[in-house]
This record gives structure tokens, C-alpha cells and sequence, in this order.
């Protein structure tokens, strides 16, 4: 049962890192492309939000996993509902 949780847990969290944020991002910034392209371009623009979201909290000294949590589920928010204005 726990590895089953594990597992869950990692596919979840895979896909709310690389592909989610970026997904929605790609949906109102390039809605006409391919999905092929979608999918490459949410990767990426997922991944480059990470990274962002690390190299900030550790440039400010407070980066610990739970800080980070916090500070990319804000991030995440704050793009979900600022993409329905756009």
C-alpha cells in the first residue's frame, strides 16, 4: 500500500512540475500551435519556472523544501488565475 502511495505521489508531483504550469501557460500564450509543441514548449517553460523559483529562494537564503512548496504553489495560483484575464 505504501509503495503504491509512493508511486502516486511522484506521478502527481511530476506532473504538476514539468508539464501543468507550463501547460497553461502554452494554452494562452500560443493557443494555435501544435500539441506536439505544446507539450515540448510546457515542458520547458515549467522546468525554467522551477528553476527560477530555486535560484530566488536560495539568492534570499531561504530555501527549504517547504518554502519552496509554498512559493511554487503561490507561483502556480497566481498564473492559473491571471490566465483567465489574459
Amino acid at each position: 500500500m505504501g509503495s503504491i502511495l509512493s508511486v502516486l505521489q511522484a506521478v502527481i508531483g511530476g506532473l504538476l512540475v514539468f508539464i501543468i504550469i507550463g501547460w497553461v501557460l502554452m494554452q494562452r500564450i500560443f493557443p494555435k500551435t501544435s500539441i506536439l509543441e505544446k507539450i515540448i514548449y510546457s515542458i520547458t517553460l515549467s522546468i525554467t519556472i522551477t528553476l527560477i523559483i530555486g535560484v530566488i529562494l536560495s539568492v534570499l537564503s531561504i530555501f527549504t523544501i517547504i518554502s519552496f512548496i509554498i512559493a511554487y504553489a503561490i507561483v502556480a495560483i497566481a498564473i492559473i488565475i491571471l490566465s483567465r484575464f489574459i
